[in-house]
């Protein structure tokens, strides 16, 4: 079966709000947002005028893109503008929701395609009534979601805390969340063939993990890589894997148009995807794979640890130091014409090979 075409059935619902390390709001903007947060509210005209002004300016500037009114509440820039017809089923039209407490709103979405909605969340708007009424409006080949980030210094979308709405949102096909982008608005989604199934790296994987724990380095790589909420739940599911009381999440072999890809981790299809280049085995094989398990593992925590996990976890497990930490790279992928959101393992040039964890000539089970 192919897994595009899954869900992941044992998604746990988030326990608490997840927290956002990397927020990039400082001074002004987060006294104001802080100020707005514990105030309750500020009148309408006051609240409004600002993003009013906003609105009607970048209105001017990009006239021709197809803006839809969030239906929770009026919006005054937007008066006289017509939703868009119905869209065919399969009709290459996208959709961007933006949450317009992010102070770049106007750059990201300066590019947008003209054949593109856009959907522009305010203060006060609930998101996911918002992006229901869209989606009942028309049909969209891929939807892209830049959430802003409240006073606490956690993701949202309007009112709507992003934790709280992992399960709705996942459930909605083709639907893209990026915690930042630059001003590229619409990424350009990475063209990706699926190869055959890797029951080959299943084993390796187990096999991987099972040194790791013996020798210690497991212990120390959950502690210094994941966010200490979530790192009992995490050493749990690694031993779970290990002893094959949880379910290994599919794995494949795929072919990416960037030939840097290395591999990738499709959260929301419980999905690894490792590069067919990386076939001859070795530690860049280890390597790769050790990174996409990290994403798995804290792939049902609703706190986000800071960073990168999977690659400061692949690089604690091997026993190698990272000199400089890359940061999260979340990418959208076509697979078959289906596009989905990924977690990217990107070779780069200054990068050296790993020692080995296992050496190659060590026989492993079969």
């Amino acid at each position: 079966m192919n897994p595009l075409d899954q869900r992941r059935d044992d998604l746990l619902s988030p326990q608490e709000s997840s927290t956002h390390d990397g927020g990039d709001l400082q001074g002004t903007d987060r006294k104001e947002l802080q100020a707005w947060h514990e105030t309750g509210s500020v009148s309408e005209a006051d609240r409004s005028l600002e993003q009013v002004q906003r609105q009607e300016a970048w209105l001017q500037y990009q006239n021709t893109t197809n803006l839809l009114d969030p239906p929770s509440r009026p919006n005054p820039a937007l008066e006289g503008l017509s939703p868009t017809a119905t869209s065919p089923l399969g009709a290459a039209k996208q959709l961007l929701v933006v949450d317009t407490i992010r102070p770049d709103w106007q750059q990201l979405v300066a590019q947008l395609p003209s054949d593109a909605d856009l959907l522009l969340l305010q203060p006060g708007d609930h998101g996911v009534e918002c992006l229901n009424q869209a989606l009942q409006r028309n049909v969209y080949s891929s939807i892209t979601v830049l959430p802003g980030i409240d006073a606490q210094g956690n993701r949202s979308l309007g009112v709507d805390p992003l934790a709280s709405l992992q399960e709705h949102l996942s459930q909605v096909e083709r639907l893209t969340v990026f915690d930042s982008l630059t001003a590229t608005a619409i990424p350009t989604a990475i063209q990706t063939q699926l190869g055959r199934q890797a029951g080959e790296l299943v084993e390796l994987g187990q096999t991987l993990l099972s040194e790791a724990f013996r020798n210690g380095r497991l212990e120390g790589a959950l502690q210094s890589t994941y966010a200490s909420a979530n790192q009992s739940v995490v050493l749990k599911s690694a031993l779970g894997l290990m002893q094959g009381e949880l379910t290994f999440p599919e794995v494949y072999w795929a072919d990416f148009e960037q030939a840097s890809v290395q591999g990738a981790f499709v959260r929301d299809r419980d999905l690894i995807l490792i590069s067919q280049s990386l076939q001859g085995g070795g530690t860049a094989l280890e390597a790769a794979l050790l990174e996409e398990l990290g994403h798995w593992l804290e792939a049902s925590c609703a706190v986000d640890s800071a960073g990168d996990e999977g690659e400061r976890f692949s690089a604690r497990i091997r026993g190698t130091t990272l000199e400089q930490e890359l940061g999260r790279d979340t990418a959208l992928l076509s697979i078959n014409g289906d596009f989905v959101s990924a977690e990217l393992l990107e070779l780069q040039t200054s990068d050296t090979t790993p020692p080995a964890l296992i050496s190659d000539q060590q026989t492993r089970a079969t």
